[in-house]
């Protein structure tokens, strides 16, 4: 294998949930963490998709495809059980923009922004019903909760001016009641739970207009305040108690398109990053939060505890914490987001992306805490067998190793299958490729420490080999012919023929001198004749020939190093640095650090997503009790989940179905 080779970023595909086991020092536990993995599928539909909303049942999304200048659309009807376009209606749209399901779900209404008119669709038929003319080029569509308006927002021309409206449709009669005044060039609205107020983004005039739905009546203007935002505002969604309005600010210069084709940002001088939070019963901004580049819509999920914002120029979803209003998690893209919409039961977000021509699904559950199994007196390392049915544990204080069945982990009272006893301190823990030996790092502090091999068919020890003075981590190679032990007080690496074990002859073959204090190891995943040893009084990482049994190089990490874990194809390490709470990044090719990565308080367990189809790694933080996890394509923190008290060990699988590759470290 080219040990230079770069990382290229998975295809998109529908990818199995994820599990990681978090073993908690503190607290005799394990935690084991679900994860929803965000951009779960990909739907093609139109060109240019720019609106989508879901019907109140959650069973069907809608979107609009804007088309471009000189080619006309439809609406795609998307069924969110198979995320698959079901029907695409023909409604000889001009550029079809914003759109709004009546709060029955049987009606559907497009802004025809081109055709300067709404269409009204028939969920029932998936046909259009009525098209209602209007005058001022829609834009953004909203339905009040009891179903008494539709407010459609655009641009009014009168003298040669043009002007900011919202036009005011009885959904009974079909037909225009009432048009007003708001903003510059306003885009989108959104009306509150209650329907008392809607609130409109005018991005010519970096200004939110809030209206009294209870004064459109064709007399006067039911604008009651005008509240200025950022830069460039465009779409605005209130959360579902109506206590606040989030608004994304795109940015200065030309009035803001929806259609790549036709411009869009590109006449942009000055894109913004900026969603707004106000105080909808002051009319006043009480926050402003730092998002992506360029952000378009933004969808509250149903609890209001999660805004999502679409990032149209940075090609990904920033997820805020309403609570906090902080930006908690984010999720790569393929550029152009723009229009989103989240189901009735907060599971998934439908975003619109007007370059490629599709719509992501994202699962919006991201990573928690799914349940906590209870094993023995502080618990260190962990390690999952091969076929993803069993996780070993190592209990430090009470000199056994927890048997875990991972397919009854929350259905019953203990998942705890057998516990084995195997030393006076067992801490780094490893399972043989084959899955037929468990290998357990039997630390001492003033004789030389053995690795008990544990036969996993009968969950006995069948041998207790003596390595160097302080065992600590313990790996094995790709093909299983050899272990690695790791000893402390020797500063050295136990080299164990695994076929000389249980035979009477002495395994060990080879010592290895490496740096002060070594702990974590891992070797190459596809077996690649290399060990990556952490010195963790060196700060260096060691890199071991394992065909010569030579050090090759020790590459300087960052401080207190205590962990290390390999991607699925050899070209990055990733090593927990203890006291300066970063992870460093090293280029196996190269052997320098090319990234460091700012975690939780003092990092400690690494492991990478076991097949490299997700992208990602999970890091303990012992100081608070939480797991870092790490998009290894971006190399940045993407989630952080709290787990137990003191986290220490770490291991991941794919569910369901047997892991492939993993790097289990301690």
């Amino acid at each position: 294998m080219d040990q230079s080779v770069e990382r290229g970023r998975a295809a998109t595909a529908a990818v199995a949930p994820l599990y990681a086991f978090v073993v908690n020092g503190g607290g005799d536990n394990v935690s084991v963490i679900g994860n929803g993995v965000l951009g779960t599928a990909t739907v093609d539909v139109g060109m240019n998709p720019w609106g989508v909303a879901v019907t109140p049942d959650g069973t069907r999304a809608y979107v609009t495809n804007f088309g471009s200048l000189f080619h006309q659309e439809w609406l795609s009807v998307i069924d969110t059980g198979t995320n698959e376009v079901t029907a695409n209606i023909d409604g000889d749209f001009s550029h079809a923009a914003g759109v709004a399901v009546s709060p029955d779900g049987t009606r559907a209404y497009v802004a025809d922004n081109g055709g300067n008119s709404v269409s009204v669709i028939d969920t029932g038929t998936n046909t259009v019903t009525t098209t209602i003319t209007v005058d001022n080029a829609p834009q953004g569509v909203a339905v009040t909760p009891d179903n008494r308006w539709v407010l459609v927002t655009g641009l009014a021309f009168s003298s040669g001016s043009q002007l900011g409206t919202v036009t005011a449709i009885d959904p009974g009669s079909l037909s225009v009641f009432d048009s007003f005044l708001v903003g510059d060039t306003p885009v989108g609205v959104a009306v509150s739970p209650d329907g008392t107020r809607a609130y409109v983004a005018n991005n010519g005039d970096d200004t939110v207009s809030v209206i009294d739905t209870g004064y459109i009546n064709g007399t006067w203007n039911p604008v009651i305040a005008t509240v200025g935002v950022g830069s460039g505002p465009v779409a605005v969604a209130v959360t579902p108690d109506g206590t606040r309005a989030y608004v994304t600010n795109y940015g200065d210069g030309t009035p803001w398109s929806p259609s790549p084709q036709d411009g869009g940002p590109g006449s942009l001088n000055d894109v913004s990053n900026t969603v707004t939070v106000i105080d909808t019963a002051t009319s006043t901004v009480i926050d402003t939060i730092t998002v992506g580049v360029g952000p378009v819509w933004v969808a509250v999920s149903p609890d209001g505890t999660r805004a999502y914002v679409t990032n149209y120029l940075s090609g990904d979803v920033s997820v805020i914490d309403t609570a906090t209003d902080t930006v908690i998690d984010g999720s790569g893209g393929p550029g152009w987001s723009t229009g989103m919409a989240v189901t009735p039961d907060g599971t998934r977000a439908y975003v619109t992306n007007s370059g490629p021509d599709n719509v992501s699904v994202l699962a919006t559950d991201a990573l928690k805490t799914t349940s906590t199994v209870d094993v023995g007196d502080h618990p260190y390392g962990v390690a999952v067998h091969p076929d993803g049915s069993l996780a070993y544990v190592t209990n430090v204080d009470d000199g056994t190793v927890s048997v875990i069945d991972i397919d009854v982990i929350g259905t019953r009272d203990s998942a705890v299958i057998a516990t084995i006893g195997v030393g006076s301190y067992p801490m780094g823990v490893a399972v043989s490729p084959a899955g037929t030996r468990t290998y357990v790092a039997d630390h001492s502090d003033d004789t030389l420490a053995d690795l008990a091999v544990i036969d996993t068919a009968t969950d006995t020890v069948i041998d207790q080999v003596e390595v160097g003075f302080g065992a600590y981590g313990v790996a094995v190679s790709a093909d299983g012919t050899r272990a690695y032990v790791t000893n402390e007080y020797s500063d050295t690496v136990s080299v164990i023929d695994t076929g000389l074990i249980d035979t009477g002859d002495a395994p060990v073959i080879a010592a290895i001198s490496v740096g002060s204090y070594p702990h974590g190891l891992a070797t190459d995943p596809l077996g690649d004749p290399r060990l990556y040893v952490v010195n963790q009084n060196s700060d260096t990482l060691s890199v071991i020939d394992t065909d010569t049994d030579t050090v090759i190089a020790n590459v300087g990490v960052g401080a207190y190093p205590q962990n290390v874990a390999v991607w699925w194809d050899g070209s990055r390490a990733y090593v927990t640095n203890t006291d300066d709470d970063t992870v460093s990044v090293v280029h196996t090719g190269m052997l320098t650090v090319i990234a460091t990565i700012n975690v939780g308080s003092s990092p400690w367990g690494i492991t990478m997503n076991p097949d490299g189809s997700a992208g990602l790694a999970y890091v303990t933080n012992r100081n608070d009790g939480t797991m870092s996890v790490i998009d290894v394509f971006t190399d940045t923190v993407i989630d952080t989940v709290a787990v137990g008290d003191n986290p220490v060990g770490v291991a991941a699988l794919s569910a369901p179905g047997p892991a492939r590759t993993a790097s289990h470290n301690t």
